[in-house]
């Protein structure tokens, strides 16, 4: 039975909404979720889903912005809503990259599908088996990538070893399409650079007129320094992926140190630091410097961002 405290907390948290509403105006990939998601479909709008998709691909805050939207569509009061929601979410896993992947795989996400999956109304039911289908799809699709994204698999496995039944489901179709010619059972570097697209990994390419003229005049040189280039793209992908599992961390409700993703990336990024400041005394080419000097500018903000969150706290935006 609903306290009335709850009721007010409610109807504070919907007029906030209202407020937000009017100050932050509804980011596309809301909009596009919403019409995706609308109680007025009959069925799902696959031509709708698949641009949603594409829209995670190619815009920087694709995925953040997509999670955030269905999430909210997830805690919908009508199982319609949340059923297409479900199904729009199983679509974008399918389809979209590892970008996508980790901002699905977190805890938020998934304890809020594992609530789904308790639901016992009539009315629910088709919630309840989607939420199971998802949760067991995902524990085993992702069961390879445990070190990556530990959540799908360490949830799907405490739900089974509690004995909760999950439905039949035929294999059909992979749990998710990986990029053309990459394996899917580790991360590798061509899988970290495809994650990095959103971030313009060729942002610091040199000209192509200076590039092609540099390859006459120094072509062994010129291999190091793209192979150079891929090292500290790799580097700085690492980053970028840390900086957001950090951004998303509530100190309060997860403790980072348990996150194994995080700790593993972490510690990559401790372990080529001071390879990072050496090359800074080494290398002659000042653009190829400047890079190494943000690249370490990052790694100190995601490491301080990481001790404070390890401590408690929440770090300074």
């Amino acid at each position: 039975m609903t306290s009335r405290k709850d009721e007010v907390a409610q109807v504070l948290s919907q007029k906030m909404d209202s407020v937000m509403k009017v100050f932050s105006p509804p980011t596309p990939e809301q909009e596009m979720v919403e019409k995706a998601t609308s109680e007025l479909l009959i069925s799902s709008d696959w031509g709708l889903n698949m641009e949603i998709c594409d829209r995670i691909q190619n815009h920087p805050d694709g995925p953040s912005n997509t999670m955030k939207a269905i999430r909210k569509r997830l805690a919908n009061k009508n199982p319609k809503v949340v059923l297409l929601a479900l199904t729009l979410l199983e679509a974008c896993v399918k389809n979209c990259s590892m970008r996508f992947h980790v901002c699905v795989g977190t805890r938020e996400v998934m304890e809020q599908i594992v609530r789904l999956s308790q639901l016992n109304k009539q009315s629910e039911l088709a919630v309840k088996d989607k939420a199971l289908e998802l949760i067991q799809d995902w524990g085993e699709g992702f069961k390879g990538q445990r070190h990556q994204l530990p959540v799908f698999y360490e949830i799907y496995r405490l739900m089974r070893e509690q004995n909760i039944r999950f439905p039949q489901v035929e294999a059909t179709a992979p749990i998710f399409t990986p990029p053309p010619k990459i394996p899917d059972d580790n991360l590798t570097r061509e899988q970290l650079e495809a994650i990095s697209n959103h971030h313009q990994p060729h942002e610091y390419a040199p000209a192509p007129r200076a590039r092609e003229h540099h390859q006459q005049h120094h072509p062994q040189r010129q291999l190091k320094t793209d192979k150079l280039r891929k090292d500290l793209e790799l580097i700085k992908t690492n980053t970028e992926i840390l900086s957001d599992i950090l951004a998303s961390c509530d100190p309060t409700k997860e403790d980072i140190r348990r996150n194994d993703l995080a700790v593993e990336l972490v510690e990559g990024s401790r372990a080529m630091q001071p390879r990072v400041l050496s090359l800074v005394g080494e290398i002659q080419d000042g653009e190829l410097v400047e890079e190494l000097l943000l690249l370490n500018d990052g790694i100190n903000r995601v490491l301080a961002d990481f001790d404070t969150l390890a401590a408690g706290a929440k770090p300074t935006p």
